[in-house]
């Protein structure tokens, strides 16, 4: 595949990836705010109001967009092709989950090499392959 839709199958798969990253990133704050509720407390509508509700909201948002984006990225790119771009979403929420403090995230040795590793694999799934006819 090449040309206009391979192109634009790359940049919706792309934005799909940032909005997934938004969306892991959004749940992480809205989680870490969330106080211990019990089942009564859930029932209660009132807590739809809490400010952590908004991290969560924009979270389920942005997983939705993302899945709307990644059905029609399917649309112009190969399976084979697309699926290693979304492994991006793994190097992007590292990185974003050690720089924001609010997260306390910590960035290790072993975590970023293993981050290293998979760049390493995108970029040889990505790798085209030459077919020769023999």
């Amino acid at each position: 595949m090449s040309g206009r839709p391979a192109v634009r199958g790359y940049v919706l798969a792309l934005a799909s990836v940032m909005l997934v990253t938004v969306a892991q990133l959004s749940l992480k704050l809205g989680m870490s705010r969330v106080p211990s509720l019990t089942v009564a407390e859930l029932a209660d509508w009132s807590v739809l109001a809490q400010p952590y509700m908004a991290w969560l909201a924009l979270g389920l948002v942005c997983y939705f967009a993302s899945l709307l984006l990644w059905i029609k990225v399917l649309g112009y790119l190969p399976l084979s092709m697309a699926y290693p771009v979304l492994s991006l979403s793994y190097v992007l929420v590292y990185v974003a989950a050690t720089s924001v403090p609010a997260l306390g995230e910590l960035a290790t040795t072993r975590h970023t090499a293993g981050i290293g590793f998979i760049v390493l694999g995108v970029v040889l799934v990505s790798w085209p392959v030459s077919r020769s006819r023999g």
